[in-house]
């Protein structure tokens, strides 16, 4: 071993033993980050459909009162970036430079008697980044903090706790067929591919879209 060799060794001997460490902490981060994003909290049992189709998504699942399951059609009906936020009091609100504001068009139908409670939205761009629906983003405020059902016209609330009963507040009884207009932000140059909407995980649904 040359003497330039050596001399590299030892300037560099508390980096060389650290590396296997730093390696191990490396695959744990990635064991971590893959069980929280993909088997425990990920969405991996899709039903599939097309923008412009109603497609049917049933999913069974368990509240306060026991099991239960909700049955409902959606259609994507399209996508446009819009340059203001609609404010029920007051004027729009012009969306900042350095984002893009898509509204996504939806279509709904389902028994009023069904709790449509707890959907979430996203959209998901040709690389595979998912950007999830946010009633409030800085001061960016939406009229519906859900983007599935409307705000005055939920339907049922599910039971929190039992006892309670599967039951709609008067005059906030959900019709059999319904529309909504959430907006998504995301990075200007995201190409979107797929409209995302779940409830419990794994299991949601999955569009193929564009915008328009």
């Amino acid at each position: 071993m040359s003497e330039t060799q050596r001399e590299w060794l030892r300037r560099n001997r508390f980096g060389l033993l650290a590396l296997p460490l730093v390696a191990a902490l490396a695959v744990a981060a990635n064991g971590i980050r893959l069980d929280d994003d993909w088997w425990n909290t990920g969405l991996r049992s899709s039903t599939s459909g097309t923008q412009g189709e109603f497609v049917r998504y049933q999913q069974g699942y368990t509240d306060a009162l026991g099991r239960t399951s909700r049955t409902l059609k959606v259609r994507v009906d399209g996508i446009r970036e819009v340059t203001e936020i609609p404010q029920e009091y007051g004027d729009p609100i012009a969306v900042p430079s350095g984002m893009k504001a898509l509204e996504v068009g939806l279509s709904f139908e389902a028994d009023p008697e069904q709790s449509i409670y707890g959907c979430q939205l996203a959209l998901r761009d040709s690389r595979g980044v998912r950007y999830e629906f946010a009633a409030t983003l800085a001061n960016l405020r939406q009229n519906d903090p859900s983007p599935c059902h409307p705000l005055e016209q939920p339907g049922p609330k599910p039971p929190v706790f039992a006892g309670q009963d599967r039951e709609t507040v008067p005059g906030e009884e959900r019709p059999p067929t319904w529309t909504a207009s959430p907006i998504v932000f995301v990075p200007p140059d995201a190409q979107i591919t797929q409209v995302l909407m779940w409830w419990e995980k794994p299991e949601f649904l999955r569009v193929k879209a564009s915008v328009s």
